[in-house]
């Protein structure tokens, strides 16, 4: 059976640019993830997860309810609030009516199988966030302010007021048959990579370490980080933001990973003499992930010559040049020049050109 759980975060979670904060909500998300891989974060405010395959009766799983309030309690007293059902929109909805309810803890619902339109009668139609406002403030001038009083219209005038693609969209949630599925597991939260440290002399070596292992991370699935966290845990957390994203390459990460280290000395340097209990651990974070851009390349053609060894004329190492780059950058991305073929629109540019340059 379907399980959806819909955390609403508090304001504490959102940054300023109307953006889930992932560095503030990190031990909420670490939380999750302790239960399932399979999270959604939805802007500005949402994170779905998909706890089908967690065990739990009623679809209450053991224990979140406790962790996440555990994990929410340096949110400045605003804690999230929780909804369970076996639909992404109840859920969400439930999570919405649990944050009207809730004062001063985390407060959940729970919309039990084949009650979910019986709940969502009840719901007003504001709290709709992808409902354009100018339509909900059309119903309300209508007296219509629930899922319930919407459902009651007809398919006609449900159309005739939302308009054919607002409405349809309407109509498909009242019949249930417009649900998404969890989109997960295409882009991690974060990529981190830890190592112990016993003295804070070795935090330069090891940050190198550490730089070396990220970049085979970030190289490996082709991400590129936007902000690079390092952190000695629990004293000292230094925060780098480069100009642009930077992918998996080992000699641009060290200049950063360079700069991490000296800020993280110098704030320790700032501080009272401190040392080490025991065994600290210093973690390098990867954060604000995105794909590598993979642009189409196109090789000049050039002089067909005849060596030993090569095929159809073709320059060996251009031909060793292209599997190379195809591994590198995937097998659609690199081509001869000789094996595209032009459109309409590029071979009448190119005539244009080359009769502008005979003259």
């Amino acid at each position: 059976m379907t399980q959806i759980a819909c955390i609403l975060l508090s304001h504490y979670y959102v940054s300023a640019g109307g953006k889930v904060d992932v560095r503030a909500a990190q031990p909420l998300l670490r939380v999750c993830l302790n239960y399932t891989e399979n999270i959604e974060i939805v802007q500005p405010d949402l994170v779905f997860l998909d706890l089908s395959n967690v065990p739990g009766s009623h679809l209450l799983v053991p224990g979140l309810a406790e962790d996440i309030t555990e994990a929410a309690a340096d949110g400045a007293g605003d804690f999230p609030a929780l909804g369970w059902a076996t639909r992404r929109f109840v859920a969400e909805m439930a999570a919405r009516r649990a944050k009207a309810r809730g004062r001063g803890k985390t407060s959940f619902e729970i919309v039990l199988p084949g009650r979910e339109w019986e709940y969502l009668r009840f719901i007003p139609l504001r709290w709709t966030k992808d409902l354009p406002v100018d339509t909900c403030q059309r119903f309300e001038q209508l007296g219509i302010r629930t899922w319930g009083q919407l459902a009651d219209l007809s398919p006609a005038q449900l159309l005739a007021q939302a308009g054919l693609e607002t409405g349809a969209q309407l109509l498909r949630r009242i019949r249930g048959e417009e649900e998404l599925p969890i989109r997960s597991g295409k882009q991690p939260l974060w990529l981190e990579v830890q190592r112990p440290i016993a003295r804070i002399e070795e935090i330069s070596s090891t940050t190198s370490v550490l730089v070396r292992q990220i970049a085979h991370k970030l190289a490996a699935g082709g991400w590129a980080a936007a902000s690079l966290t390092l952190e000695l845990i629990p004293m000292v957390t230094v925060v780098v933001r480069p100009p642009a994203p930077v992918p998996g390459d080992q000699r641009r990460l060290s200049i950063h990973g360079d700069e991490l280290a000296r800020r993280l000395l110098a704030q320790l340097r700032s501080h009272p003499p401190v040392r080490l209990q025991g065994c600290g651990q210093l973690t390098l974070r990867a954060e604000e992930l995105s794909p590598v851009p993979c642009e189409q390349a196109s090789l000049i053609p050039l002089p067909a010559r005849r060596r030993a060894g090569g095929t159809n004329g073709r320059d060996p190492r251009l031909e060793q040049l292209l599997v190379w780059l195809r591994q590198r950058f995937g097998p659609y991305a690199v081509r001869r020049a000789s094996d595209i073929r032009m459109d309409r629109r590029e071979a009448v540019h190119r005539m244009v050109q080359e009769v502008y340059l005979a003259k």
